[in-house]
């Protein structure tokens, strides 16, 4: 019983949601009418509408989801510290470690190397 409660201790927080693309934030923002505006279209068809309304966005248009996506990137970039800390704190591995380089060679060495070569098949004997 111990041990469970320790170990339940020991579990990350909960990790923050990635920051959302100045397209997500737009998708988020224009979804729900377009779905209501053309009832009855196949989830692929208003996806290919919303794509071409971001298309035919001005610039100032996309200047401000690009604003909205800065605030979102900088509230993602302080909730990653406070959950960095955390983990930290309880002896984990923060989000997004960076793993280990590996040799240029061993990825080579996997997909090649390691499978042996088969022997040839003896011939038949011949009558």
């Amino acid at each position: 019983e111990k041990e469970k409660q320790a170990a339940l201790k020991k579990m990350p927080p909960a990790a923050p949601p990635k920051a959302k693309t100045a397209k997500e934030l737009f998708i988020l923002a224009t979804r729900q009418q377009v779905a209501e505006a053309n009832k009855g279209l196949p989830n692929a068809e208003i996806c290919k509408l919303i794509q071409d309304m971001w298309d035919l966005l001005s610039p100032e248009e996309r200047e401000r989801y690009a604003r909205e996506e800065a605030a979102d990137k900088s509230r993602y970039e302080q909730q990653k510290t406070r959950y960095d800390e955390q983990c930290k704190e309880l002896g984990l591995a923060p989000l997004n470690m960076p793993r280990q380089p590996q040799p240029p060679g061993l990825l080579f060495e996997k997909m090649f190397m390691s499978k042996q070569p088969t022997e040839a098949a003896p011939a038949a004997a011949r009558p």
